[in-house]
């Protein structure tokens, strides 16, 4: 590369006009060059502070204009710039585009920070030149330097010059391919227009996209919830009740109080059956040397073809599986073999509940709903990063406090997601009331 040229205008609000002139030999036949424009940098506490840039012209020597296309990857701004008929020759591109928040504002002063060539070129670039241009109330007070070379470097082949309100750069030595230019400006602060914090906040979100995904986590389980998922009022308040609701098992009365069968829902059913006839409970104990071993043994007084239609799906299940060896069983010998019954015990139960009209959808069903709804809200940004519309990677410990953030969100909407129905919401007050 023969040449690069940046005029740099600052205006009193930081906003910066920028017009490159880059001046290009090539040997042999070429279709155009790609300018990458770096637009992600370092923020405070570990965020990304991102260059708010748009092109507005791509022109030859001439002012004509150039096809171009403009991508983000990686942290910069991509141009393919067609430059029809670079065969063995020397063409000139002028690019023009405008940054909103090129300038840096900290407590004590304000800063403008910019790499000139960028650090993508594969090519040398021989000389290069950036000139910047202030309001002129910062005259008399601007401080600059310039640095050179590849990425990190702190070579300094290149002089700083402050004219009344310009600052005004140049290399001393040819860049390596590589390498760039980048200049620091010092600007005393009430020389430009601080913005206002909404402003600074909405630059933050955009340069830091990961913060939408608690607010998409929200707004998706929400719809999801109120949809699919939210009990409906069921028109009355717990108040005390003597006898439990018609027509529902302790198992399912528990069930209606969270949501789940847990054990001691599974446990209520056997003291139940005791109480209806259908097996007596007897406590053993058995002394071995000082120590002494108690254990309970189940008795099924009612036998198979004595059953009635009282007995619900779950009950009949739990009755064949204690009693599978016989019409007496140890509840020390079942740890070994009922658990393979609860699975069936607690669908027969859900099954129950929704076949009573308690639940327009089961509870497993409703969480189904919700690991749907994580999946796609995660499918949704995964497909955004890999089509380079978003860098939700570039601030690791904003990615690490989000995704925390929206787990929380997630696991408070799925554990509500219980889709009752009015008849479900009253028979849970009343088996609150029972309670």
């Amino acid at each position: 590369m023969a040449d690069f040229q940046d005029d740099i205008t600052v205006g009193k609000d930081g906003r910066a006009i920028v017009v490159e002139r880059i001046t290009l030999a090539f040997e042999g036949e070429w279709h155009g060059i790609h300018r990458t424009i770096p637009i992600e940098y370092p923020g405070p506490n570990g965020t990304n502070y991102e260059l708010f840039l748009k092109v507005t012209s791509v022109t030859d020597e001439s002012g004509a204009p150039l096809k171009y296309e403009s991508s983000t990857s990686n942290g910069s701004r991509d141009l393919k710039i067609f430059i029809p008929g670079a065969v063995d020759a020397s063409r000139t591109v002028e690019i023009t585009y405008r940054v909103q928040n090129g300038t840096r504002f900290f407590k004590d002063y304000d800063e403008f920070y910019w790499n000139v060539t960028g650090n993508d070129w594969p090519v040398p670039i021989d000389h290069a030149a950036s000139t910047v241009h202030f309001p002129a109330s910062a005259a008399g007070s601007l401080r600059a330097q310039a640095f050179t070379g590849v990425y990190g470097s702190s070579q300094r082949d290149a002089k700083a010059t402050v004219d009344g309100a310009s600052a005004t750069f140049e290399t001393t030595n040819p860049l390596p391919m590589r390498g760039g230019l980048t200049i620091d400006v010092y600007i005393p602060k009430d020389i430009l227009n601080e913005p206002g914090a909404i402003t600074k906040f909405f630059w933050f979100v955009g340069g830091n996209p990961i913060l939408f995904l608690p607010v998409v986590t929200f707004a998706g389980m929400f719809a999801l919830w109120w949809v699919k998922g939210r009990d409906p009022d069921p028109g009355v308040s717990v108040a005390p009740m003597y006898d439990p609701p018609a027509g529902i098992s302790p198992a399912e009365a528990g069930t209606l109080l969270d949501d789940t069968v847990h054990p001691r829902d599974i446990t209520s059913t056997i003291v139940d059956l005791a109480v209806r006839g259908y097996i007596k409970i007897e406590e053993t104990s058995e002394k071995i040397l000082v120590f002494t071993h108690k254990d309970y043994v189940f008795h099924l007084l009612k036998p198979r073809e004595q059953w009635g239609t009282d007995l619900v799906p779950h009950e009949r299940v739990m009755l064949e599986n204690v009693f599978a060896g016989g019409a007496d069983t140890r509840l020390s010998s079942l740890k070994n073999r009922f658990y393979t019954a609860v699975p069936v015990i607690r669908e027969d139960i859900m099954s129950a509940l929704k076949l009573k009209g308690i639940y327009l959808l089961d509870p497993e069903s409703a969480s189904g709903y919700s690991i749907g709804a994580g999946v796609a809200i995660l499918a949704l940004f995964a497909v955004f990063q890999f089509l380079g519309w978003a860098n939700f990677l570039n601030s690791i410990p904003l990615l690490i406090g989000c995704v925390l953030i929206s787990a929380v969100i997630f696991w408070l909407f799925a554990r509500v997601m219980s889709a009752k129905t009015v008849k479900g919401g009253r028979v849970r007050v009343a088996v609150l009331g029972f309670q």
